[in-house]
């Protein structure tokens, strides 16, 4: 009996291609983002001249040549086209092995054109690509369909510029077009698109910047009211807060691309606070991050982040970027809701009878809002009501600290997420926070005395462990903390 080997053939199931690999890991505003990102790969390869506009425009148009008296929704960028060395990578699925350089800056996984597969109300009509690859003449045209790609083919053709499925294209130049017939958009949807890509755009201008149209509407990444710009060791911030409604948090985005690879308030676990906290908004531009994205472009690779040089990127963060963070933050999202606010705002009002009123000339650092809200500076506006709106413009009001004197100076009071161990600690010279996650506050609910001794001991030695004289004495700061606390229940008394 022969025993020889032999070569068996695998076959691919269209529903690779419909499900798998578009349905399974797009929904439909990623997969278009996926088909600007190539258009935008397509300029950075062309782009040789400094006066040269990346560009990139997305379209519903009523009817298509291509799509019958269907709706068709047209990306088009304005690249280099499917020349030999593109074509070549376009009709390879998948790179051929992880981390195999490619021609662009964002080509990694070679599987973004599938994606369009997602937007399509009717898969097995497929979708065209149009392609021109010099200033004149024929125009490739490129038919992609689940059943071809599972035989391992695709339909090709060449038209001339004249012809009607060209409609709506540039009559000179070098472009790709991507033609999906009766797509899952309407005029309604296209808005919502807007709203979901500005997000995917970075802040930071770069050599390759895209030039973004939909519907004719340039779309930028929303801009940033206040920003607070933050560099170290190659990392580039830019923060605000996030008043919206539904805040989204920072994007994480690859510094030598811009593209946006995660979303902060998604890695909790793998940033240090406030990170991952959605009340900040912003991007932040690390290097050497696109290469670490998950296939599925919903993040970075777990493995990755369990490495060692994400935990260089932790430290960094943690070291350079995350106090200035907590001042932008304030305590507004506790303030409102943590258990301990009411004992603190009792506290600093006990501490104003025994060391005086605070002045009310004195603010705290930028990006924290002291509690006087009023045009006058006196105090608080009656018809501004517990929920934090106004009642007669219903506008957030913004964070409030709580002011209070300790010896003869003025501070400020608030909350905020600390390290294990921290009960308190300084900020800006004359900000305390508390710890919101102290395990004391739980257990000291029961008793408020308690509690609010445990607070007082933890404001004032926060000041005292700040104080000159006692920065780096800690006895002297315990002494300190004793004697102030036997002076407030001496005049309490």
């Amino acid at each position: 009996m022969n025993r020889g080997s032999e070569i068996l053939k695998i076959r691919h199931g269209a529903a690779l291609y419909t499900d798998i690999l578009s349905a399974g890991m797009y929904d439909a505003f990623s997969a278009i983002w996926e088909l600007i990102k190539n258009g935008w790969d397509a300029g950075v390869r062309k782009n040789a001249d400094a006066d040269y506009e990346i560009r990139v425009d997305v379209d519903l148009v009523s009817r298509h040549s291509l799509s019958g008296k269907l709706p068709a929704l047209i990306v088009r960028d304005n690249g280099e086209g499917l020349t030999p060395p593109s074509l070549d990578l376009f009709l390879s699925i998948g790179a051929e092995k992880a981390g195999s350089a490619s021609r662009g800056i964002m080509d990694q996984k070679r599987i973004g054109r599938i994606a369009a597969f997602t937007c399509l109300k009717n898969v097995d009509l497929g979708f065209w690509i149009l392609s021109a690859t010099s200033p004149e003449g024929a125009v490739r045209s490129l038919h992609v369909t689940p059943e071809g790609l599972s035989q391992g083919e695709i339909t090709s053709q060449w038209v001339e510029r004249d012809d009607t499925i060209l409609r709506g294209m540039p009559k000179k130049g070098t472009f790709t077009a991507i033609i999906l017939p009766n797509p899952k958009f309407d005029t309604k949807r296209m808005k919502a698109l807007i709203e979901d890509v500005q997000w995917r755009i970075p802040r930071r201008v770069i050599a390759n910047e895209l030039n973004l149209f939909i519907n004719g509407q340039k779309v930028d990444a929303p801009l940033l009211e206040t920003e607070l710009i933050i560099e170290h060791n190659k990392i580039v911030g830019y923060f605000d807060k996030d008043v919206r409604k539904k805040p989204k948090g920072i994007r994480i985005c690859d510094a030598e691309t811009g593209v946006v690879v995660a979303q902060a308030k998604d890695m909790s676990d793998y940033l240090p606070y406030p990170m991952g906290r959605a009340e900040i908004t912003g991007d932040l531009f690390v290097p050497g991050l696109i290469k670490h994205q998950r296939t599925d472009r919903s993040g970075l690779a777990p493995n990755f982040l369990r490495g060692r040089t994400w935990r260089g990127v932790q430290l960094v963060l943690h070291d350079h970027f995350c106090n200035a963070l907590k001042v932008l933050l304030g305590d507004e999202a506790f303030l409102r809701s943590n258990p301990i606010s009411r004992t603190l705002k009792d506290v600093a009002k006990q501490m104003g009878t025994v060391w005086g009123q605070p002045d009310h000339g004195i603010e705290p650092p930028p990006g924290l809002n002291p509690i006087d809200r009023s045009p006058s500076g006196k105090g608080g506006n009656k018809k501004n009501d517990d929920d934090g709106k106004d009642k007669k413009d219903k506008k957030p009001r913004p964070p409030r600290l709580q002011r209070f004197s300790y010896g003869d100076r003025t501070f400020f009071l608030g909350i905020s997420r600390l390290g294990d161990n921290q009960t308190a600690e300084m900020h800006g010279g004359n900000v305390v926070m508390i710890n919101s996650k102290d395990p004391l506050h739980d257990k000291l609910k029961s008793a408020p005395a308690a509690l609010r001794l445990h607070l007082m001991a933890s404001i004032i030695g926060a000041i005292e462990r700040k104080n000159e004289d006692n920065s780096n004495d800690p006895e002297a700061c315990e002494q300190a903390i004793q004697r102030s606390l036997v002076e407030f229940f001496e005049k309490r008394e």
